[in-house]
């Protein structure tokens, strides 16, 4: 049924939507499908970037200056944390923040709101809301009069990462490190656990495998779910919120553990294995790859990412697109061993900003913690777990 119906939409009428939860091999597996068998560059994560190249150029970042490891943070002379909710989104972070303020070291924490970090803090700058980019632009003047710079590690989250002006903000931390003689090292908090893997292994509209540029500009997910009806056919791996364009859709397949609201729109369910089922490798944090392995047996009815895009690329007829198990797991390894090679890092001249400008995000509200943080392969862990609906409303 899948195979005779996305037949007629190839090209840049078919679009596909995966997660950043997802493994590298699976991701792969799927770009693979979109750009081989369907002939489309139409591919993207949900929750959607608007800055579509921010993981490539952190990926720059860390390839010449190495990733920051958790305990980093407690060995460092002084820690930043800007614009970052990390009691929800990275625990462990916060938990590394708060072994660096009891031993003494200088900890300053920067956002529109104040959070739990604070009582863990040295010092609390708060913003105004949506002026992200105004903070960073005064904290390079204050950094290009130090005499002479501490070690330092700067934790960087959602208000910046997530912001209308999320390019002009990683400008202007790139030269924050340049300033300091590289000694101050980043830490860019991504809100879902393998953003990185996901980009790395192709899952973006301007990035190949590899995070190399592609040669077409394929649609976001924005793009794809826009008013305009600019895909017919529709891929998508997890759940996203129910859209009206969903129902312009001529056929649209999700691939996902529950029923939700999205599903009312398909024309076929898929199910999908959840991650105490699934294997492969995600990569951390740190960059380190982790090889995770199934802790309960998959379910009969269930297929392997890889195996159902197959047997749809067989049942249309089509061989470029075909991958043998043991393609996928040998392009995962060889995309797992480019994680240090990148390009150099471009430090782009940056200009003060209007002091009145204000950058549309502003801080998170209840409806973004649980898009961004309380959910997993799209689907809001809010609407299957109560207790969780109380914990985001304490």
């Amino acid at each position: 049924c899948i195979a005779i119906n996305l037949k007629d939409y190839s090209g840049d009428q078919f679009g596909l939507i995966g997660s950043a939860h997802d493994t590298v091999e699976n991701s792969f597996a799927l770009q693979n499908f979109a750009a081989k068998t369907m002939k489309s560059a139409n591919v993207d994560i949900y929750p959607h970037s608007g800055y579509s190249t921010l993981i490539k150029d952190i990926h720059n970042y860390y390839a010449a200056h190495g990733h920051v490891e958790i305990d980093d943070i407690p060995a460092a002379d002084r820690v930043y944390v800007i614009g970052a909710q990390t009691q929800w989104s990275h625990p462990i972070i916060e938990n590394r923040i708060r072994k660096a303020y009891k031993a003494g070291k200088e900890v300053i924490v920067a956002g529109s709101t104040a959070t739990r970090t604070v009582n863990f803090s040295t010092d609390f700058a708060r913003y105004n809301k949506g002026c992200e980019h105004i903070y960073l632009h005064g904290l390079m003047e204050k950094i290009t009069a130090w005499k002479s710079t501490p070690s330092v590690v700067m934790i960087v989250g959602d208000e910046v990462l997530n912001s209308d002006r999320a390019q002009e903000n990683f400008n202007n931390l790139m030269r924050i490190s340049r300033i300091s003689g590289n000694r101050i090292k980043i830490l860019f908090l991504s809100a879902e656990g393998n953003r990185y893997g996901a980009a790395m292994a192709g899952m973006n509209p301007l990035l190949l495998p590899g995070f190399k540029k592609a040669r077409k500009k394929g649609l976001s997910a924005k793009e794809m779910l826009s008013k305009q009806k600019v895909i017919s056919a529709l891929y998508l791996v997890g759940d996203l919120p129910s859209s009206p364009a969903l129902k312009g859709l001529k056929f649209f397949v999700q691939h996902n553990m529950f029923f939700t609201p999205a599903s009312e729109h398909a024309q076929v369910f898929l199910p999908l294995a959840n991650s105490m089922e699934s294997e492969g490798h995600i990569v951390n944090l740190e960059g380190k790859p982790i090889n995770i392995q199934p802790v309960i047996r998959m379910d009969k009815h269930i297929l392997p990412t890889s195996q159902v895009m197959n047997s749809i690329t067989r049942g249309m007829g089509r061989k470029a697109g075909l991958l043998p198990p043991q393609n996928i797991e040998g392009q995962a390894r060889l995309l797992i061993t480019q994680l240090t090679a990148g390009q150099k890092v471009q430090v782009r001249k940056s200009q003060a900003p209007d002091p009145s400008s204000r950058s549309r995000n502003g801080r998170l509200s209840l409806a973004a913690l649980k898009n961004h943080h309380f959910h997993y392969m799209g689907n809001r862990l809010t609407d299957f777990i109560p207790d969780l609906q109380e914990v985001l409303e304490e």
